[in-house]
């Protein structure tokens, strides 16, 4: 789907809000270009969570405390969840950095259906 074909979606959706399809075009691409980047910030934010914790966990390993078990699974949970989070939207990430129209097509046809219910 290419900018033609959205034509029509953005024409409408822009007489709701007032602006013109290119201009709300542009900003679409802008914004996912954006989710792009902040998914992709948030998951190294949270690998790199875990292997600090994982880090002050392995200081208190020989002090046998409740504190390196909470710190040991805190850090296995945060990497688990980083990894599942990668996997699940690394075909947004993908999109966004390789194929942003995409997504803007995808977020502008969401919506139009959000707004024709």
């Amino acid at each position: 789907m290419n900018f033609e074909t959205l034509i029509p979606f953005l024409e409408k959706l822009s007489q709701k809000l007032g602006v013109g399809a290119d201009q709300l075009w542009s900003a679409y691409m802008i914004q996912t270009k954006i989710y792009g980047i902040c998914t992709l910030a948030a998951i190294i934010f949270f690998c790199l969570l875990g292997g600090i914790g994982f880090r002050v966990a392995y200081r208190f390993k020989n002090d046998d405390s409740e504190l390196f078990v909470f710190i040991g699974v805190f850090s296995c949970l945060t990497l688990v969840g980083s990894i599942l989070g990668f996997g699940l939207c690394l075909s947004d990430i993908m999109a966004a950095f390789f194929n942003p129209e995409y997504l803007a097509a995808k977020s502008i046809l969401e919506d139009i259906a959000g707004n024709c219910k």
